[in-house]
C-alpha cells in the first residue's frame, strides 16, 4: 500500500491496527525482522538461583525455610517465586544413580519360600 502512495496513517486506519505496527512493518526489510526473539525475562530470583541450587542439593527442600532464609537476607522474592523454582529443581533429572527400592518388611528373604504360579510352593 505504501508503493501505491497511501500514507502510513491511512494504512493503519484501513487495516484497523496501530500506527506503530504499520511503522514497524514498513521499516522492516524482511517479515522475520518484525518478530523479537523469545528471551526469558530476568527474574528477581535470578541472583539467588545458585544459592537455592546449593541448598537444595544439601537436602533443604522446604519452601518455607528457604523463603525465610532469603527474606532474612533482604531478597525481594515471594513465597510463590521460591515454590515455583523448587518445583523445577524437584523435576529436574539428577546426576546421581537411582536409589534402590526398599523391600517390604514382610517380603520373604529366600527364593525357596516363594510359591510358584500354579499355587504350590517349592520345598
Amino acid at each position: 500500500m505504501l508503493a501505491q502512495g497511501h500514507s502510513r496513517r491511512a494504512i493503519a486506519r484501513y487495516l484497523g491496527c496501530g500506527l506503530n505496527t504499520v511503522l514497524r512493518y514498513a521499516s522492516a526489510a524482511r517479515w522475520q525482522d518484525t518478530f523479537h526473539e523469545n528471551r526469558p525475562r530476568p527474574s528477581r530470583l535470578d541472583p539467588y538461583e545458585p544459592y537455592l541450587q546449593q541448598r537444595f542439593t544439601e537436602g533443604c527442600t522446604s519452601v518455607t525455610h528457604l523463603h525465610s532464609e532469603l527474606v532474612a537476607e533482604q531478597a525481594p522474592v515471594t513465597y510463590a517465586m521460591v515454590r515455583a523454582h523448587l518445583a523445577t529443581l524437584r523435576t529436574a533429572p539428577s546426576d546421581a544413580p537411582p536409589r534402590p527400592q526398599s523391600m517390604p518388611a514382610n517380603y520373604p528373604a529366600s527364593p525357596a519360600s516363594h510359591s510358584t504360579c500354579s499355587g504350590t510352593s517349592t520345598p
